[in-house]
């Protein structure tokens, strides 16, 4: 089962790697980004409100390697995705067992919200990434705590 999910893991990669050098960015959001990139300021949108000050540092620190901000924002939603995958994956076998794991990450790699927001210029793949780590940190604690009968 491992060898087919990293496999599937893998497939799915190679079908996003085609996307990652984008000229243009994706939404408004996206573009407060982009400027954002150049210079902070939350007062003038860029980005807007709350300013995601992390993100907006991972950006400048990534665009410096991929030359942009748009392949910059790509670049970091394709790592936050691949890695959010990751932890739904283990959380998925953990919970329900590994075929049932399998599937469950299957269905959620190639659905086509999760396949856009791979490549899209937006925080959504954070947010995955996020609530796993969170998912996961919770259900590690419910093991800990006492069951009453």
């Amino acid at each position: 089962m491992l060898r087919l999910g990293l496999a599937a893991l893998a497939l799915w990669l190679a079908l996003e790697v085609p996307y990652l050098h984008l000229h243009y960015t994706f939404d408004y959001d996206a573009g407060n980004f982009a400027r954002a990139w150049e210079r902070f300021d939350v007062a003038e949108h860029q980005p807007q409100p709350p300013g995601f000050p992390l993100y907006v540092l991972m950006l400048r620190g990534m665009s410096r390697l991929t030359g942009t901000p748009q392949t910059g924002m790509v670049v970091l939603s394709l790592l936050f995705m691949t890695a959010g995958l990751l932890i739904f994956w283990k959380l998925a076998r953990e919970m329900c067992g590994p075929k049932a794991g399998l599937a469950a990450l299957i269905l959620l790699a190639f659905s086509p919200l999760v396949r856009l927001h791979a490549v899209a210029q937006t925080t959504y793949a954070a947010d995955l990434f996020a609530s796993g780590l969170t998912g996961g940190g919770i259900s590690r604690w419910l093991d800990t705590v006492p069951v009453a009968v």
